[in-house]
């Protein structure tokens, strides 16, 4: 039996990562599982990504990532007005890069689980997300895969879903718009899977203080979309 800690897209909300880090921490799992973008949208790139690069974590990359280790030209579903935001986000963490490559690994399977950001295109990006996907969608996009159970983020709205396979999509641990984040317990048990969801506080207050005296590309619309806070 396996008990593993899993979360995804923290996006630059560090507050949340450490309140997560820190409960992971009173129980006693086999491995913790970051399912990609730590950075992002939110006004702590660099601390999130430092963070989880120094933590003993098994760091599965996000499209977040590949923008800045890769360049977003490459990406063609990125609007032309978020660019300014994403070199934001590469020059603050330039100096974690060299760090980030090594460790970031594209998926991770234990036993009949497989683990993963989302699914990738003929080109080798990820997919747009799709936030209330049908079974069929799910069916087709997963269908190379051989696993029975799919864990993945990207999308920040949790879902469940049986289809050829069972699709867990964990939702944002770091978009939230209260003062609870959460992650995941996943036990793995000579193929049964079972699941459950922690939910904590973390410090909103010093988020949103952190937001207000950051400045960063798009700040207006990410932080009122992604976090539900208006800022001026």
């Amino acid at each position: 039996m396996k008990k593993i800690a899993v979360f995804s897209d923290i996006h630059g909300n560090y507050q949340a990562l450490d309140a997560i880090l820190n409960d992971i921490k009173k129980y006693n799992y086999d491995e913790v599982i970051f399912l990609g973008d730590a950075i992002g949208i939110g006004p702590e790139p660099y601390k999130c990504l430092d963070r989880l690069l120094k933590s003993n974590i098994t760091y599965i990359y996000g499209n977040h990532e590949m923008y800045i280790l890769e360049g977003d030209d490459s990406f063609l579903n990125i609007k032309e007005s978020a660019k300014p935001h994403h070199k934001w986000t590469e020059n603050e963490t330039k100096t974690l890069h060299s760090e980030l490559k090594k460790r970031m690994i594209k998926d991770k399977i234990i036993e009949n689980v497989k683990f993963m950001h989302y699914q990738f295109d003929d080109n080798g990006y990820i997919l747009r997300p799709n936030d209330y996907p049908t079974i069929e969608y799910l069916d087709n996009i997963y269908n190379n895969i051989n696993q029975e159970y799919i864990i993945f983020g990207h999308s920040h709205v949790a879902h469940y879903n049986i289809g050829k396979k069972h699709y867990y999509c964990l939702g944002s641990s770091g978009c939230v718009h209260d003062y609870e984040t959460f992650y995941n317990e996943v036990t793995i048990d000579n193929g049964n899977v079972l699941f459950k969801k922690h939910y904590i506080k973390y410090n909103r207050e010093e988020f949103i203080n952190t937001v207000n005296k950051t400045d960063f590309p798009l700040k207006k619309f990410m932080c009122d979309v992604f976090f539900g806070i208006k800022v001026k």
